[in-house]
């Protein structure tokens, strides 16, 4: 007989609108002086809100034909302000480089104060303001990190990393899988960054200072987790669960979890928010749901994202049909260790939460080949 997953009593937080806008692919190639009829698609690949309620998405436009210069696409990043938005051609301002881990497609962004920093590889970073006349600054990463035992490392394309406090704890992934976690330190005013590793108490990082140029914070040095510490280890005790996201909140590291693979053939084992030590080793899982408890054989997965803000953990559904909340989102929170129902507003209820900040969260609602719908909302 199939079994239920206990998920405890959850909290509800009631939310009403504040503000709405819709944002179509010709309207973002315009604004970049890109024709309307070589565009085909505007994908929204990491909305980034701010304490000000303000919303930076990084973004991409295809094509529907490959360009003179070759591109099949371009990268943006779509600033959202109280009027209006204005869009900004990141791919001018790309390294030139064909090498997997600063390719264009490879760069991440993360929301950090009044700026976004981009990082390419682990040797490639600057720092874009936001608004109607961004400026473009280089970070120098003077510290690195080295490669794993049979790939170059890199940051994982599809994290959504976050600071709260100028640190990045940043999941890195070779060839395959993300498997290892650092942390990136910015001083945005010196414009420098460096990789490193971080103490036992995660109060600051271990710095791991080298005199031969170029220093360079080694693989095995960097954490990864402990198959043990969580559901299914007993079905693959020796492999490592991926790290899918990772935030650094008040000192301690914290990583989203959804097993050892990412299959969208079998689903996930589980979905958990676990803090972590130096080693690896989880210190507590806040949450954790077990979908191999359930024992009915379908598939189920549960999404996982911290917040601009750090206060909470976004968990959305993979699976819909099979789904225990019936495919609504909810939220973790990290300060008081409590899942959050979401109350959207009447006429709102098929938006999906994208992040949130300061005193507001955005929304989007998905409706293939028509403009991207969003809403920002605040606590009622």
């Amino acid at each position: 007989m199939a079994k239920s997953i206990d998920i405890g009593v959850a909290e509800s937080i009631r939310l009403q609108l504040d503000r709405e806008l819709e944002i179509g692919s010709a309207e973002v190639g315009n604004a970049v002086s890109i024709a309307e009829d070589q565009v085909e698609n505007l994908l929204f690949l990491h909305p980034m809100a701010f304490a000000d309620g303000s919303l930076s998405i990084r973004s991409a436009i295809t094509f529907r034909s490959k360009l003179p210069s070759g591109r099949t696409g371009a990268l943006f990043q779509i600033d959202i302000g109280n009027e209006g938005f204005n869009a900004f051609n990141l791919s001018d301002h790309l390294p030139t480089r064909t090498d997997a881990a600063t390719a264009s497609s490879a760069y991440i962004s993360v929301p950090m104060f009044d700026e976004v920093l981009y990082v390419g590889g682990t040797d490639s970073a600057f720092l874009l303001s936001r608004g109607a006349n961004p400026v473009v600054r280089k970070v120098e990463i003077e510290q690195r990190v080295g490669d794993a035992p049979k790939a170059r490392l890199r940051p994982s394309r599809y994290a959504h990393p976050v600071s709260t406090d100028g640190s990045v704890a940043m999941p890195l992934e070779d060839a395959a899988h993300a498997k290892y976690l650092a942390v990136l330190t910015v001083d945005q005013a010196g414009l420098t960054a460096r990789w490193s590793a971080f103490a036992d108490d995660a109060v600051r990082p271990i710095v791991i200072d080298r005199k031969s140029p170029p220093a360079m914070l080694l693989a095995s040095e960097l954490p990864q987790l402990v198959s043990t510490d969580f559901a299914q280890s007993q079905e693959a005790p020796y492999c490592s669960p991926l790290i899918y996201e990772a935030l650094v909140l008040e000192g301690r590291i914290f990583v989203y979890t959804q097993g050892y693979s990412n299959s969208p053939k079998h689903g996930d084992p589980y979905g958990a928010i676990a803090e972590i030590g130096a080693s690896g080793g989880v210190k507590a899982l806040p949450f954790m749901l077990d979908f191999s408890s359930i024992g009915d054989g379908k598939k189920r997965g549960l999404i996982g994202r911290f917040t601009s803000s750090g206060r909470y953990c976004l968990l959305s559904p993979v699976y819909k049909a099979f789904d225990i909340w019936k495919g609504r989102q909810k939220l973790f929170d990290m300060e008081r260790g409590k899942l959050v129902n979401i109350v959207l507003p009447r006429g709102y209820t098929k938006y999906d939460i994208l992040d949130h900040a300061g005193g507001h969260f955005w929304a989007e609602l998905r409706d293939p080949g028509k403009p991207h719908r969003l809403a920002r909302l605040r606590l009622a």
